[in-house]
């Protein structure tokens, strides 16, 4: 009796090796995992910073545009107001 006893105990303490280096497995795994995940996070937080800069860089172009467009806007009311002047002076001159 000694020896089935001896023999169950053995299996028994196998079957728990082999358990728990299954669950060793499967927590590596797991690690594994856990570091892809944050490694995605990481690359997502670039992508985040990356549209961020590039939304800044739109917003300097937009208002370097606004910028441009005023000037001309000026311009061509300077332009009209001279315009205007001459031909009142013309007006003057040949009256």
């Amino acid at each position: 009796m000694g020896f089935f006893a001896l023999t169950y105990f053995s299996e028994a303490r196998a079957i728990a090796c082999i358990m728990n280096a299954l669950a060793c497995l499967v927590n590596a795994i797991a690690c594994i995992v856990n570091a892809l995940a944050r490694f995605v996070n990481a690359i997502a937080y670039i992508m985040n910073a990356l549209a961020c800069l590039v939304n800044a860089i739109a917003c300097i172009m937009n208002a370097l545009a606004c910028i441009v467009n005023a000037m001309y806007f000026a311009t061509v009311a300077a332009t009209i107001s001279l315009s205007q002047v001459k031909i009142r002076h013309n007006d003057l001159h040949f009256t």
